[in-house]
C-alpha cells in the first residue's frame, strides 16, 4: 500500500504537469518512464493516474493505457460554453455581494490564473458546494488553454480589469453581458488556441 506522503507528492506532480501542458492532448503516458522520472515505483504513479481519471484529466484506455484526453476545436468550445453556463448560474445564485470578493484580484493575482480565481470566487459567493466543485473542475480542464490565451494576447490586463469592475459594480444585466462578452471572445479564438497547444514541444518522454 502507498504511503500517503508519497502518493500525495506523486499526484500533485502529475496533476501539475497536466494543468501546465507538459503533455500534448492524446499523448500516452508511459508508467515506467514517469515513475523513473519521479524516482518512485510504478504503484503510486498508477494510483495517482487513476485518481486523475476520476477528475477527467486523463483517460484510461483498454489497450493504450493512460492517455491525455483528445482536444479538438469543438471540445475546447464546449469547455468554454460549460464554464459560461456555470458562471451565469452562479451570478443568479450569489448570496453575497461580489465587490469584496473580487477586489483583491485587481492587483494581487497573476494574469494567467486570474480567470480561474475570479470564477471560483463568484462560485463561492453562491455558497453552493456542487456549483463550486463544478467550476473548479472545468477550470482545471481549461487551465492550459488559459495559459495559451496569455501567450496569444487573447486575455489582457485591460480586459480583466474591465470585467472585474463590471462584476463588482454593475447591475445584474451588466454582469451577465460582461460574462457573455468574455466567453464570446474566447469562443472566436478556439481554433488558434488548439493549434498552439499542438505546436508546443513534447517532453523528453511520454
Amino acid at each position: 500500500m502507498n504511503s500517503a506522503p508519497t502518493f500525495d507528492r506523486v499526484y500533485a506532480r502529475i496533476r501539475g504537469r497536466i494543468l501546465t501542458g507538459w503533455w500534448r492532448p492524446s499523448a500516452r503516458i508511459d508508467l515506467a518512464s514517469l515513475a523513473d522520472d519521479l524516482s518512485v515505483s510504478i504503484t503510486p504513479v498508477r494510483d495517482a493516474l487513476y485518481r486523475l481519471v476520476g477528475e477527467r484529466l486523463i483517460v484510461a484506455g483498454v489497450s493504450e493505457g493512460f492517455v491525455l484526453p483528445n482536444l479538438t476545436e469543438p471540445d475546447l468550445r464546449g469547455r468554454y460554453q460549460w464554464n459560461q453556463m456555470l458562471i451565469l448560474l452562479a451570478l443568479e445564485s450569489m448570496t453575497k455581494s461580489p465587490r469584496g470578493l473580487l477586489a483583491p484580484l485587481l492587483e494581487h493575482v497573476e494574469l494567467e490564473t486570474r480567470s480561474a480565481r475570479l470564477f471560483r470566487d463568484i462560485a463561492k459567493a453562491t455558497e453552493h458546494s456542487e456549483l463550486i466543485a463544478a467550476v473548479d473542475a472545468i477550470s482545471d480542464r481549461l487551465s492550459y488553454a488559459r495559459a495559451i490565451e496569455v501567450k496569444l494576447g487573447i486575455v489582457t490586463l485591460d480586459e480583466m480589469t474591465a470585467l472585474l469592475h463590471a462584476l463588482a459594480d454593475g447591475t445584474p444585466a451588466t454582469r451577465r453581458a460582461a460574462i457573455i462578452r468574455y466567453h464570446r471572445r474566447r469562443l472566436q479564438q478556439c481554433g488558434r488556441i488548439v493549434e498552439t497547444i499542438y505546436r508546443a514541444p513534447e517532453p523528453d518522454y511520454l
